[in-house]
């Protein structure tokens, strides 16, 4: 919905949720079905507000659920904006993340050689939080996913902004 066009939509978590159960995500970037090796099959994770444009205005209250099973391996070789991954990808003024773990799951973010001028950003939870007018308020979360990037890699948030004005 958000990525769609309904950047203020609000969620809450009722429960525990596995995009890809079954799955582990290895910290070395292999996966597992239930104990034996895989290269395919599970679902690649899309995050929400992907781009600047798309970016999550809403509220998520994950009531101290956890989301777990996201995989996202995104190689970048053209010159698009800053690609980036995380569970959110952007979020901007008034968003409100709280009571939220990620948990097995793995972000990570390449550029193919050759391509040494392009950056490639990744988060355990979001990658750019923005505060224009309102705060952008991100509370009692965490995250146990692996994270690797070409660029910039954090555990939890990849970059806060506040633009104009005071704080």
């Amino acid at each position: 919905a958000v990525n769609g066009g309904n950047y203020t939509i609000g969620g809450e978590l009722m429960g525990n949720i596995d995009v890809n159960p079954g799955y582990l995500f290895n910290n070395d970037g292999s996966v597992t079905y239930n104990g034996a090796p895989v290269t395919e099959g599970w679902r690649a994770w899309v995050p929400i507000g992907s781009f600047s444009a798309s970016s999550f205005k809403g509220k998520f209250n994950g009531n101290y659920y956890t989301v777990s099973g996201l995989y996202t391996h995104n190689i970048t070789d053209t010159d698009q904006t800053t690609p980036a991954t995380s569970f959110f990808g952007y979020v901007y003024d008034g968003v409100i993340i709280e009571n939220l773990g990620v948990d097995n799951s793995y972000f990570r973010c390449d550029v193919t050689e050759g391509k040494s001028g392009h950056s490639c950003n990744a988060a355990g939870l979001v990658y750019h939080a923005t505060a224009k007018v309102e705060a952008a308020v991100i509370r009692n979360c965490w995250s146990m996913a692996t994270v690797y990037a070409y660029s910039n890699a954090s555990g939890i948030i990849g970059q806060a902004n506040i633009e104009g004005g005071s704080t």
